[in-house]
């Protein structure tokens, strides 16, 4: 009796083909990492561009005189909307038309008439806030401010 030998090309298609599956589903797990890691990227891009532009706001208002005017001379393209000064800046965080903003930069003084004027500096894509802080601007008390007279 002759029994004949197959050549077991079929079993090494069908390996080839399973390797391929594995493969590609492997594939589509590792590029959604890959997708997640690079949004995750540009997040982390934005909100450190986005504090380094309302930390340099708010250093102005700062070492200024507490008032908007101290911001203001800093960028070109501005407007005072509602007691507000608004930034507009592109996707480099370069102030820009107003047209071409990709993000915003808000500072507003808050009410107070103590010493102390503050003022929150926020910077928003779209409606998301991406970061805000406040700043404070300490203004020295001279005798005349406590009641006293000027000779004493």
């Amino acid at each position: 009796m002759k029994h004949k030998k197959g050549s077991g090309s079929s079993l090494f298609l069908m390996e080839i083909l399973l390797n391929i599956l594995l493969f590609s589903v492997m594939l589509s797990f590792c590029l959604q990492f890959f997708v997640k890691a690079h949004k995750l990227t540009n997040s982390t891009t934005e909100l450190e561009r986005a504090v380094t532009c309302c930390s340099n706001a708010a250093n102005m208002f700062e070492t200024g005189d507490g008032t908007l005017e101290s911001i203001y001379s800093m960028y070109n393209n501005k407007i005072f909307v509602d007691g507000q000064l608004v930034v507009y800046l592109d996707k480099s965080f370069i102030d820009c038309p107003s047209e071409d903003a990709v993000f915003i930069m808000t500072v507003t003084l808050l009410p107070g008439d103590s010493p102390v004027k503050r003022a929150v500096v926020s910077c928003q894509k779209g409606e998301d806030i991406i970061y805000q802080l406040t700043a404070c601007q300490y203004r020295a008390l001279t005798p005349i401010d406590l009641g006293g007279n000027a000779n004493e």
